[in-house]
């Protein structure tokens, strides 16, 4: 299971992460990671389950350059990668693991809560209260 997360630029965090597409049906992490490895040194890697997409995410302008190179358009299990490097210039949306903590300092936006859904059951459960 993932959730969306929201990741910042890369130019505020020096955590660049490299969306891939097209990415073979059972891509594991660790054969995407040492793919990478060759190159340049990988923080993280993630693969989306049964879409063919996932991400790599590399500290320093220096990596980034290194696997954008290694991944764009590579071969990787008989597919030709494809690579969005948008995170270099501003935020995106990620896929996470459900075991990711929300408020990791290299991603997402700590000062906005997370809502569950439990949380929003108990806020529409709440009786609403008009305070002019």
């Amino acid at each position: 299971m993932s959730r969306q997360d929201h990741v910042s630029s890369a130019s505020i965090t020096e955590a660049y992460y490299l969306k891939l597409n097209n990415l073979p049906p059972h891509t594991r992490r660790e054969d995407l990671e040492a793919f990478v490895s060759r190159i340049c040194e990988v923080d993280r890697v993630f693969i989306v389950p049964k879409t063919g997409q996932g991400w790599v995410c590399v500290k320093h302008k220096h990596n980034f350059h290194r696997a954008y190179e290694c991944l764009h358009q590579a071969k990787f299990g008989g597919r030709t990668l494809l690579v969005a490097e948008h995170n270099k210039d501003g935020p995106i949306f990620i896929r996470v693991p459900l075991s990711v903590e929300p408020d990791n300092p290299d991603r997402g936006r700590p000062d906005v809560p997370k809502a569950t859904i439990s949380t929003v059951v108990e806020a529409m459960e709440q009786p609403a209260t008009n305070k002019l």
